[in-house]
Parts: C-alpha cells; structure tokens; sequence
C-alpha cells in the first residue's frame, strides 16, 4: 500500500515538474530564433533591397504570351 502510495505521488509531482523543464527549454529555443532574426549588423538608416524575381531579358519571347486589348462595358 506505501508503494502505490509513493508512486501515485510520483506521478502527481512528474507532470508539472517536466511541464515547467519543457517549457522553460521550448522558451530558451524560441527566445534563440526571435534574437537571430532581430538582431542586425547595419547601422541605423542603412537600407538593402532585396529583388525576389531574378532579372529577365529585356525583349519580349513569343511563350510569353499575347496582349489583348479589351474594353470595359458598363
């Protein structure tokens, strides 16, 4: 009867003990990502632009496609 006693109160004090141990080392990872992403080497006012789509040629190809001119109808 103790031991059952023992091991109910084990696993009563388990769960919030490795609740709060998960969730502190979940905070420490998060609290890594948040401070790689925030924290900049460029000075203030300095300004970088990105161009997501890479540079096409300037001359139109016969796959891009045709232009239809269309008129709006009220």
């Amino acid at each position: 009867m103790k031991f059952l006693l023992v091991l109910l109160l084990f696993f009563i004090l388990l769960g919030p003990i490795l609740r709060l141990l998960l969730r502190t080392i979940v905070m420490n990872k998060v609290m890594k990502e948040q401070k790689k992403y925030t924290t900049t080497t460029r000075k203030e006012g300095d300004i970088r632009v990105e161009n997501a789509t890479p540079h096409r040629s300037q001359r139109t190809r016969d796959t891009d496609g045709q232009y239809i001119d269309y008129e709006e109808i009220k």
